[in-house]
């Protein structure tokens, strides 16, 4: 009993009370600069979400209870004084039912399609090996932030490195059994003095097919068709399209965005640093590498946007322990790893959250400051798709969001294109904590009115005390 009074009076005492607030203020002066300088997500891992801000809201929660308890008998004179108490450790709560039990993440839909997809920071890699199927969740991590090789239980794998904000390194090396050809194009001139590099593989149809801009580019591992106009691709889109006949001869069958086709082959041996003109308004494609037989050796590298919205997502890395084959996953990459006797297939992409509805977008519009192409507002025109319910449209804008099932869409951002974006991104968020915080709000506000008429009431009974005392003291 001895050692809980000697708690129960540290836990009243005005020095805790001072020092909590203190770290608190600090606290979140420091998750205000993180979010400003940085982005929100870095403030949530090193602040928000941190151990330590947990335990600095818990002391101040048991501070503002025990000196509530410490006033015991409540007296009618103390209802303001536990009203704000109460309000104050309402609003703990409910911060703590949103930090623990709340939605906050992303949801991005475009033009004509429906979404009940919300992805969140943290990611997740699926396994999968005959009917078997497991995931791994991997919490997201701040840039340059040390990173804990995490063991895959079943499979003898590892997740030795992780990249908060990764861009691609395309790299193909020439296989020695096994492999699909592969190309490395160079487009450069043009109108717009365009230099690009371009890989194409025919091992993998994201790889084999790629659209740049006005034009689409294909590799493919057949005998080419013969020359004749309209071979090269749809019409009104500049195509070019690579073929590696079986004998290991590449050709190339173009089309303008008029129509015209042509084509050619390259001698072998020659491949390296041959130009092509397809008729593109200037436009050249030189053939900078050429490899008959490869296998994808593409890695990551750290972006070079590592915070903000326009930074690109993670990748991971994963091996065997002890050595042995290894491969990059970025965000929505699939690919198998060969063990010895078995494949595994793998899977790397953000945690999702289904929703028992979806989102559909009709129309993205955005406005531009008068003479520039600076965003001044953007809104997106939806509406619900729930099962056997049509809904009438809502419009989501930067100060208007919509609610529905216990969820909140903010108008977050959009995709950039040209001539317009059509793919709007939301920030979908649920919080439980809420009503409990308004409570808190508000109980806070009636205890203040309370003791501040209390206050009223006081002065005025001294000054009507001083006034009678003046009055009996005045000599006749």
């Amino acid at each position: 009993m001895g050692a809980l009074r000697v708690l129960f009076r540290v836990f009243k005492s005005l020095q805790l009370a001072v020092g909590v607030i203190v770290m608190l203020a600090a606290s979140l002066a420091a998750g205000t600069f993180l979010e400003s300088y940085y982005d929100t997500p870095t403030a949530k891992f090193l602040v928000y979400d941190s151990w330590w801000f947990s335990l600095i809201s818990g002391l101040l929660a048991a501070n503002i209870a025990v000196v509530a308890l410490s006033r015991w008998p409540w007296k009618r004179h103390h209802t303001a004084f536990l009203l704000a108490h109460a309000g104050i450790l309402l609003m703990i709560g409910g911060s703590a039912l949103t930090t623990y039990f709340g939605i906050d993440g992303t949801m991005v839909v475009s033009e004509g399609e429906v979404s009940n997809a919300v992805e969140f920071q943290d990611s997740v890699l699926y396994l999968a090996e005959n009917e078997r199927v497991d995931r791994v969740r991997i919490p997201w991590l701040p840039p340059n932030r040390r990173f804990s090789a995490i063991e895959v239980p079943g499979y003898s794998l590892l997740i030795s490195k992780y990249l908060s904000h990764a861009s691609p390194d395309v790299r193909f090396t020439p296989a020695s059994g096994k492999g699909a050809p592969a190309v490395r194009l160079l487009l450069k001139g043009g109108p717009m003095q365009l230099r690009q590099e371009i890989w194409l593989w025919a091992g993998e149809p994201s790889w084999a097919v790629t659209d740049f801009g006005p034009a689409s580019f294909s590799l493919l591992y057949s005998s080419p068709p013969a020359l004749k106009k309209g071979s090269g691709g749809p019409k009104g889109k500049a195509s070019m399209r690579l073929y590696v006949s079986p004998d290991g001869t590449l050709h190339y069958r173009t089309r303008s965005m008029r129509g015209e086709a042509s084509g050619g082959s390259v001698s072998r041996g020659k491949e390296s640093m041959h130009e092509i003109d397809p008729g593109w308004r200037g436009l050249t494609v030189k053939i900078l590498e050429f490899l008959p037989r490869a296998e994808n050796a593409t890695g990551y590298v750290p972006a070079r946007i590592q915070y903000g919205p326009q930074a690109p997502g993670p990748a991971i890395y994963v091996t065997v322990p002890g050595g042995g084959p290894g491969m990059w996953l970025g965000l929505g990459d699939r690919g198998t790893l060969a063990l010895p006797g078995r494949d595994v297939l793998m899977s790397f992409g953000p945690r999702r959250v289904i929703l028992p509805f979806g989102i559909q977008l009709n129309q993205f519009t955005i406005e531009h400051y008068e003479g520039t192409r600076n965003p001044s507002s953007y809104a997106s025109k939806v509406q619900l798709a729930e099962e056997g319910k049509e809904s009438d449209p809502f419009m989501i804008s930067m100060n208007e969001p919509l609610t529905h099932g216990g969820f909140t869409f903010y108008q977050a951002s959009y995709v950039p294109a040209e001539p317009r974006p059509v793919t709007s991104v939301f920030s979908v968020n649920r919080d439980p904590g809420r009503w409990v915080k308004y409570l808190g709000a508000i109980l806070i506000v009636l205890g203040s009115i309370l003791l501040f008429h209390r206050r009223i009431q006081q002065t005025r009974k001294t000054r009507g005390a001083k006034s009678a005392s003046v009055t009996e003291e005045r000599p006749l």
